[in-house]
């Protein structure tokens, strides 16, 4: 896992959203993965909450991280998030963990806190593998 967490991780911060996001990984294990990303102006909305696309990304990032501990490139399906309380914060974190993974769908489950650990919004995924390449 030591090999694959590192080509993930190489691959991961290459990425021009991650970077131009500042997105990193605090932690990552087969099927769960845990990452952050501050907040910025650019990332508010006109009301001065982080917008809802921002909380939605980070939640895919981290189910899609987690998908790809398997070894395999994958893509989203589908997606569900539910907003429970607006978003304002310096940071975010979402932590996905797998729920239920087959020979070709991951099932996922992300939860999105602030700096204070207050959960702000919950997301599941379903993710295709796309094929079997190793990283």
């Amino acid at each position: 896992m030591n090999e694959l967490k590192e080509n993930i991780e190489k691959d991961f911060m290459s990425n021009g959203f991650i970077k131009d996001n500042k997105i990193s990984i605090e932690k990552i294990e087969l099927n769960r993965a845990t990452v952050t990303m501050p907040i910025e102006e650019r990332h508010l909305n006109p009301s001065k909450i982080v917008h809802g696309g921002i909380v939605y990304s980070l939640a895919d990032t981290a189910m899609g991280l987690a998908a790809r501990t398997n070894g395999k490139n994958v893509v989203t399906v589908n997606a569900q998030i539910n907003y429970l309380r607006p978003a304002k914060t310096n940071s975010l974190k979402a932590e996905a963990r797998c729920s239920k993974i087959g020979n070709h769908f991951a099932f996922y489950e992300t939860d999105i806190f602030d700096e204070n650990n207050t959960l702000l919004a919950t997301c599941t995924g379903t993710f295709y593998f796309i094929d079997k390449k190793e990283f």
